[in-house]
């Protein structure tokens, strides 16, 4: 199981340059704005990902572009919540390398699911929920059944990963008329990156006994 060869005292660097980054795209934008609004328009134009636009392969490149765009401060801020709970201890469990594909192969298969089956034309998808969403199902199945026990960092990464799962995938009646009318909610592609996390744990931990 890989849950019991995680290495407490590994840097989860991954995690702390992706949170950097997703920081210093927002502050980018945000003076961006303030300097000439419609660059922002540009900005998008050039790194969101839209259903509607270019091919396959541009839609890979500006998926993973889009996952350092956020919209707002409070877009920004719950996801970097969630991911700097969660994250470090997927990539203390997994390493640096395996944790990057995760990441990254969470967030193609969310946003390629909410393009290809819930498309809204020219409303850009930005974020990075999706990937997040697989960084928190993967913790819940690496950390369900350790075979030694969990440290306090684990318990509150998997309590959080817990919660989180629970939020997108339980339709909470006020939360799922919420969700009904906004556009710029993905449920689709949290729903989908959320499962390729799983599986991808899943795998990992049939691999490493």
């Amino acid at each position: 199981m890989v849950a019991a060869q995680c290495d407490t005292s590994r840097k989860p660097y991954v995690t702390w340059l992706l949170g950097a980054a997703m920081v210093e795209v927002y502050g980018w934008i945000v003076l961006a704005a303030q300097s000439d609004p419609f660059s922002v328009m540009e900005i998008y134009d050039a790194y969101a990902l839209y259903p509607n636009r270019l091919d396959w392969m541009g839609r890979a490149m500006t998926s993973l572009s889009a996952l350092f765009i956020h919209t707002t401060w409070s877009h920004l801020g719950i996801n970097l919540i969630v991911f700097l709970i969660t994250a470090p201890s997927l990539e203390r469990c997994v390493g640096s390398l395996v944790f990057t594909v995760i990441y990254a192969g969470c967030d193609m298969v969310g946003n390629i699911a909410e393009i290809t089956l819930d498309p809204i034309i020219d409303v850009p998808v930005v974020g990075a929920s999706t990937a997040i969403a697989g960084i928190t199902g993967a913790v819940v199945v690496l950390l369900a059944r350790p075979k030694t026990p969990r440290t306090l960092t684990e318990n509150r990464a998997f309590v959080v990963a817990v919660a989180t799962c629970l939020w997108i995938v339980i339709p909470i009646p006020e939360w799922a008329e919420f969700a009904r009318t906004q556009t710029d909610i993905a449920q689709i592609g949290h729903r989908s990156g959320m499962i390729a996390g799983m599986v991808a744990a899943t795998l990992l931990r049939y691999r490493f006994g």
